[in-house]
This record gives structure tokens, C-alpha cells and sequence, in this order.
């Protein structure tokens, strides 16, 4: 099955600038999450934790963004589907399988 393809536009150009969007966005998340109330250890706004839990996905590309950039990777190569950065992944981080793990749990 294939994923959908997203355009990347206007995003950051240097690795340093992936990881601070990266941050921002996680950040971002867990503001969302934290005002989140629970009841019976069950979060009750399901659509706010979707919202949160897709910006900490975001946030989770651009730290690989960040990576891939800082491992020679142009920013007009860096990949937009999943498949494309399991493939990235594979090629640049094949020792770290804790990185692949970790973008599927993610995913």
C-alpha cells in the first residue's frame, strides 16, 4: 500500500533549524496533551490528543529531518512518505535500529 506523499515547503534549510522546529512542535504537543483533562486514567478530549499526538509525529520527521540533513542529505532529498524515510533511515542510521523502532511506534 502507498502511503500518500506530502509537499515540504518553506521548511527549515540547516539541521540546526529542523531540531529548534522539532522542539517547538514537541513543545506545542505537550502543551496540547497537558490541558487535556483525564478521567479514570482515560484522556476525555479524544480529538485534542489526535491534534497532539499529530504535531509530536511532526515534530518526530523533523528531528529525522534534522539528522538526515546533518548526515549530508540535501534538503530537497530529505524524504516525504514513510516508506521514503524508513528507506532513509536504513541508509544512514542501519547500526541505530532503536531510530527505526522508534519512527514506527511514532508512525
Amino acid at each position: 500500500m502507498k502511503i500518500k506523499e506530502f509537499i515540504k515547503t518553506g521548511l527549515a534549510k540547516t539541521p540546526k533549524e529542523c531540531i529548534s522546529e522539532a522542539k517547538r512542535y514537541y513543545e506545542n504537543a505537550e502543551t496540547i496533551r497537558k490541558s487535556i483533562p483525564i478521567k479514570d486514567n482515560t484522556y476525555t478530549d479524544i480529538k485534542s490528543l489526535q491534534k497532539a499526538c499529530g504535531i509530536g509525529y511532526l515534530a518526530c520527521l523533523f528531528a529525522i529531518d534534522g539528522f538526515l540533513m546533518s548526515k549530508g542529505v540535501a534538503g530537497s532529498q530529505l524524504p516525504t512518505s514513510i516508506e521514503g524515510y524508513w528507506d532513509m533511515l536504513e541508509k544512514y542510521a542501519h547500526r541505530n535500529g532503536r531510530l527505526t523502532r522508534e519512527l514506527t511506534v511514532a508512525y
